[in-house]
């Protein structure tokens, strides 16, 4: 079979996986946003969210490089006043992430896949979401797991339904969580 002949047939049904880790926004965005915001990753995060004043204002131990280890220590000091506002904190940032206006690495993998491949990711961050609401009238959008949450996506947990944070539940008219 030709290389031509092999890609040409489209005759094979199983899905693709994609798996995107946080470097794959920190690559795809290394000067970052729209808007200029930086691109945390664990190592990072600290400095780059703002978060020395409220774990000043706790007394919290600062020395703590990676910020899973330190929310994991929090967590399980049960620091829940610490945590309630890192989480806000947090979310503020990566809520405030844009993509740029020109087509980005996450809108080509997104019209590059089809209805039943998957992208699975870790990241917080809104650009895959931004990405499918930009492009989603054009094709038919992968499925998409976010695996850790994402400040862009709501939930309700009553009816099992997922939609843009802040926006309510087609069913029960609740707000997505």
């Amino acid at each position: 079979m030709s290389v031509y002949d092999e890609t040409s047939d489209l005759s094979n049904e199983r899905p693709h996986v994609v798996i995107l880790g946080a470097g794959a926004s920190l690559a795809s965005f290394f000067d970052g946003d729209k808007n200029g915001l930086r691109l945390p990753l664990m190592n990072n995060l600290k400095d780059v969210c703002g978060l020395a004043e409220v774990l000043n204002k706790f007394g919290v131990d600062q020395d703590v490089a990676n910020f899973e280890e330190l929310y994991s220590d929090l967590y399980d000091s049960e620091r829940e006043d610490v945590l309630r506002d890192i989480e806000i904190i947090i979310s503020e940032y990566f809520s405030k992430l844009e993509l740029p206006d020109n087509p980005t690495i996450y809108d080509l993998l997104v019209i590059s896949l089809r209805p039943k491949d998957l992208i699975a990711t870790f990241n917080w961050d809104p650009f895959l979401w931004q990405a499918i609401a930009r492009n989603h009238r054009w094709i038919g959008t992968p499925n998409v797991a976010f695996l850790h949450g994402n400040v862009a996506v709501g939930f309700c947990e009553e009816d099992w339904k997922v939609g843009p944070n802040g926006t309510r539940c087609p069913v029960c008219s609740k707000r997505y969580q």
